[in-house]
Formats: C-alpha cells, structure tokens, sequence
C-alpha cells in the first residue's frame, strides 16, 4: 500500500530490516526518522521516499558513506525497503540521545562560556566538513543536538547537503532550508530580476558562517537576528543591520557580540574567511575571559523569584501605554526550566465579584500565576471552556471601582488588583474606554486579496472534469454565510475576552491571550477532490515536474502584512518552477480552513502567457508541512494567512 507525504511510514512495534520500531523521533522534507531496536541497541532509521525525494537521498547516502567525522551523526548502513515492492531508502545511524540546540539553550540557560564552548566545537567541525568539500546547506539550531551526557554537539541531516563531484539534485533557485538562516547574498540571488529562471544558487561556505552567525545570536540574545513575515525578512535579511547581541542583552561580553556581527556581515568577504578562522578567534576569546566571573552568569533570566527583573521599570513610569505592557510582559528574555505549581493547603481567597469563587491559597498567588504556564492554560481554559465570554464577563464584573487616577493621555477605568494582588498596578492599565492595540497583536489583514489576473476565471475544480489537459475550469459561484450581526458579536466577544486577560500577569496573560486568540474557527468539511484525470501525467512530462517537489508562491504584491483569502482566491509562483510554468503562474483551486491551518487544492496553473495546464498541487509550508497556520480571527468566509507561502506537487490530494 502506498504511503502518501503525509501518512506514517511505519507504526511503533513494527519490524523492518531487522530492526523493530520503537517511536517516532522528527520529520523534515527529505524523509521521516524512527527510534529503532536492535540486539539490545538503539539506532535512528530515516526513511526517505524513493519517488519523491529519492535523489536527495542518494546524495545524503553518498556523503555520510565517504567521510566520517567527529561530532557529525554516524551512517552505520543502509537498505531499500520493503523488498517485494521497494518504496523508501532507509538510512540506518547511529541514535544520539538529546535535545536540540535550542532546546538545550532555553531549558539550561547557560552561559557566556557555555556558549562561547558549544560555537567552537561546531567551528571545529564546520571547518572539517568544508575542508572535504561538504557542504551542510541547512545548518540551523534544531539540526544541531546536544549529546545527552557528555553535552557535546552534534551536527545531523544532510538532506540537503552538497558535495563537489555529486550529482546535481536541486532545482529551484536555493536548496530548501529556514528563510532566517539564509545568507544576503543568497537572498540577494534569490530575489534578482538579472538571473536566468533556471539558474541556481551556488553555496559557499561562507553562506554556512553566516548561518552559524545566526545560531550564535540566538544563543546569545535568545532571539533571532531577523525575524517575522517572509516577505519582510527577504528584504531586512539583504539590507538591516541587526541590533548588536550586548545591545538586545546586556549580559552578553562585548568579544562575544564583536565575533557573532562579524559572521552576519552583508558581504562575504568581511566574514571570518574559514570556520577554522572562526575557531581560533573562539580559542583567543575564552584564553582572554579565563578568571572573568561574568562569563559564568547565566546570560537570561530565570523563572524564580531572582529572575523578576524590574531593573528598568521606573524609565517607563508615567510614559505611554504599548512599551509598558510590553515590558511587564516579558521585560527580559527568560531561560530555564519553569517551577511546578504547588499550593499550600491554607485558607481560600475570596475575590469581590458575583457569583465567582477563586479557591486559591492564602498566598500571594499572583506570583504563582506569573511563574507558572501550567496554572496560567487553567485560567485561560476557565476563562474560555463552559461559560461563553459574555456570561464569565458578566460573572467576574467587580463593584463599581474608586475614581480612577489616570496619567494624561492614556484612556480607560482604573484597574482594581483582586485581594492578594503582590504589588501596585497602574490605574491606567486596563483601560478600555478607548481600544488600545496591545503590542502583541499582529496588524489588520489586508482586505481579501484581489484576483493576481484580471478578467480570469478561478477554478474551483471538481472530480468531474473533463477535456484537454490545456481547457480552462469554469468557476463556480459561492454565496457567504455570515452575517453582519453575528460577526459583530463575535468582535465584541473577542473584545471583551482581551479585556479580561489585562487583569493578569507574566505567562498568565501570555497564556490567556494565546488561548482566546487561537481558538479554532467551525472547521468546514475538506471539499472531496482528486487529481484532475491527466494531471500526474502532463506535469511530470509536460511540465518537468517531480512529485514531491515544493516551491515558493504568494498571494499578491502584499509586502511584511498577513493578507485574507476567501475560498477561490489564487496562488502565484515566485521563479519558474519546470521547464513550462515561468515566474508569477497563478494557480487556480480551492481553500479550505482546518482545525489549524489553512489547506489549498489548485488544479490549474495558468501562465502569464495564457497557457493553461491541469494540475495536482497543494498548499505547503517550508518545514511545517501542508497547508498554513490560519491567523487568529480567521473564518472559513475569511481566511488569514502569512502572505509568503509554499506549494508541493503531488499525485494525490490529502489534509
């Protein structure tokens, strides 16, 4: 039975090669890895589909075969599976027990030294990669883990590697790989009008220093140099210069900060020239901070009570609104692991509103709120499960409050703190008179995005189409279903929801608000299509196409904004994609809204030249798969999504 790209390719307990399958430990565009048994050992197998991705496959497969280093994970052997009807190569390495870069940095916090440590090794080991003509093409924390004992790194998936004298697999532009690690000049290639369609990018180490800068800055500021909408970043990646890393943290030592902007310069040639450069300017950076204690100092904040920073709170006494929230929020970045939530047995708490009971400890439980994300999703499911939003509103309503001290210019009614409350708030917090955009809030959508071609019919296609590969699908009519009132209510619900989130703190209204914004909309039952009749065919002859292959789309010229679709708005290719669908194709089908994302079918692709081919493509995310995550507030009328995306050619329809 074949497996499409979203089905399971073996379930735990089954028996392959040899090995039994114990769990599933990750999947990426070039295959799906298992935990796997065998004689007592534990292995990681990696199943990469033949048809699919069969060729990046080999590659990998040829690269782990030649070269063995240290501190890269180990090919111990491979094989084609299952043998009566072969359908995967199977990579059989060793299992490296662990966390991901990230991971490990967001859960330990380390420190300046512990950082400094981890980039050298990984320099190291860069440095040898290079040296034998290898190149990784998709170094990103999450493709670095950290060994579980000795804490060593460790570099994994070659997928898209490269090496010198390996046959050429790539067809788009750039290899697949997460836009925040691309390099300006890569981005810069990507988005020149001079190229030729079919031209691809060259790699050079150089791209993989700066994406070595990337991880560093993480490591150092606990966030990313560039970041946010695809279309925003392409433009930022090529022409901002990123805020210093002691500049976003001032814990991080200067010597650090210098050596991570050097690898993120914007020319190449003002980076460090070798990885192994890059290792002995870390060796002289660690001899130098040898004695220095402030190297040793977690380089975050903590979830404990020493790690509530309130440092540069009285800058933003009596100024505006926005930065205030923001800095309550979450003022500094925050590592470590989060304490678990234990209350006392003690005397409950009453707070002053009708007809609702809060059963707390006697303890100052606003501070338990504030560390603690486990009692922060309670609030946010007692605020959203079982009562509407209205009728818990209704509920929580206090008495009518004191005259309320606002600062000039800031709207809105005294905030009064429920009893226990651990310190003073502003009255002017919870203002409501005038609605205030919080900081967190993305910007309005976009109206709906207009047709990428005018005077062209959108397809909505079904199983029943007939004709030529090149005729036209006509499109069909669809009425909206909402109604003026009803979307009124639901504004003032998620109004009013927002509102009852300002009486919370820290990761309690982080997690309240996440819980009334994400909550998903009525799913709408997935239209029932298949292939047109001759799709497969006319895109893997016609078109050049490979199944399996994903390429970058858009929705319009929308640049850095989320931007709303309705069921029959088209995609259009960025670059050419085959031998026949140039640059800004539009593909025709349709969107549907899941329990979570955004799914679209396009069964037409009309070239900016009028010709017109039946198709089997789906909307697809780089590295998350089908479809889109729908923004908060998205309907199944008004769908909102990131305005960059991707599309996969398949030979199947699926969710």
């Amino acid at each position: 039975m074949r497996s499409g790209p979203g089905k399971e390719v073996v379930r735990p307990g089954a028996l392959v090669g040899g090995y039994r399958i114990d769990s599933k430990l990750g999947s990426g565009g070039f295959g799906k890895v298992y935990l796997a048994r065998r004689d007592g050992r534990l292995f990681a197998l990696k199943f990469i589909h033949l048809e699919r991705v069969g060729e990046w496959g080999w590659r990998e497969l040829l690269i782990l075969m030649r070269h063995h280093w240290p501190n890269v994970v180990r090919l111990l052997s491979h094989f084609q599976w299952p043998e009566e009807a072969t359908e995967y190569l199977v990579l059989v390495m060793e299992y490296v027990p662990g966390r991901t870069l990230s991971q490990w940095a967001q859960e330990e916090n380390p420190c300046a030294r512990d950082i400094a440590g981890k980039m050298l090794t990984l320099a190291r080991v860069l440095d040898k990669v290079h040296a034998a003509g290898v190149l990784h093409r998709d170094l990103k924390d999450d493709n670095v883990l950290v060994r579980q004992g000795d804490g060593e790194p460790v570099l994994v998936d070659f997928g898209a590697g490269a090496m010198s004298g390996a046959p050429r697999v790539t067809r788009g532009v750039l290899a697949p790989g997460d836009l925040r690690f691309r390099s300006p000049e890569s981005v810069a290639f990507f988005l020149s009008q001079e190229r030729r369609p079919e031209e691809c990018y060259l790699y050079s180490p150089a791209d993989e220093l700066y994406a070595l800068g990337v991880i560093f800055y993480a490591l150092l500021t606990a966030s990313y140099p560039i970041d946010g909408d695809d279309q925003v970043m392409l433009g930022e990646i090529v022409s901002r210069r990123p805020t210093e890393p002691h500049e976003m943290n001032g814990r991080v030592p200067r010597a650090l900060s210098a050596l991570c902007m050097r690898l993120l310069e914007k020319e190449p040639e003002a980076r460090p020239r070798t990885a192994g450069v890059l290792a002995e300017a870390l060796e002289a950076a660690l001899k130098e901070a040898r004695g220095d204690a402030s190297w040793d100092v977690p380089l975050c904040y903590g979830w404990d009570a020493n790690g509530a920073s309130t440092e540069q709170e009285p800058e933003l006494v009596d100024k505006s609104l926005v930065p205030w929230m923001r800095r309550w929020v979450g003022e500094k970045p925050r590592r470590g692991k989060r304490p678990e939530l234990v209350l006392p047995p003690a005397t409950p708490v009453t707070v002053s509103a009708p007809g609702m009971l809060w059963p707390l400890a006697a303890v100052r439980w606003m501070d338990v709120l504030a560390s603690s994300l486990k009692a922060a999703v309670l609030l946010g499911v007692l605020l959203l499960a079982g009562l509407g939003v209205e009728e818990l509103m209704r509920r929580l309503s206090p008495a009518p409050p004191a005259p309320p001290i606002t600062p000039p210019g800031l709207p809105g009614p005294a905030f009064r703190p429920p009893v226990g409350f651990p310190w003073e708030v502003p009255s002017w917090m919870a203002g409501s008179g005038g609605e205030v955009a919080p900081p967190w809030k993305r910007p309005e959508a976009d109206g709906a995005a207009a047709p990428l071609v005018e005077s062209t019919p959108a397809a909505a296609a079904s199983p029943a189409a007939s004709g030529k590969d090149t005729a036209p699908v006509k499109k069909q009519q669809r009425q909206k279903t909402n109604s003026p009132q009803r979307e009124t209510q639901s504004r003032s619900a998620g109004a009013a929801a927002r509102n009852a989130c300002l009486g919370l703190t820290g990761a309690a209204l982080q997690a309240c608000l996440s819980a009334q914004q994400q909550v998903p909309p009525v799913r709408r039952e997935p239209p029932r299509l298949e292939c047109p009749a001759g799709a497969v065919e006319t895109m893997t002859r016609t078109l050049g196409l490979r199944i399996g292959q994903v390429h970058v789309a858009d929705w319009s010229d929308v640049r850095g904004r989320a931007v709303s679709v309705r069921e029959d708005t088209p995609l259009r290719l960025g670059g050419a994609l085959g031998e026949k669908l140039p640059h800004k194709t539009v593909l025709y089908g349709r969107l549907y809204l899941g329990e979570k994302r955004v799914y679209g079918l396009f069964t037409e692709a009309r070239t900016p030249t009028g010709e017109t081919y039946k198709v089997c493509i789906r909307l697809y995310e780089w590295q998350g798969g089908p479809g889109l995550p729908f923004d908060p507030g998205s309907t199944p009328e008004n769908m909102v999504v990131a305005p960059v995306a991707a599309v996969q050619v398949v030979d199947h329809f699926e969710e």
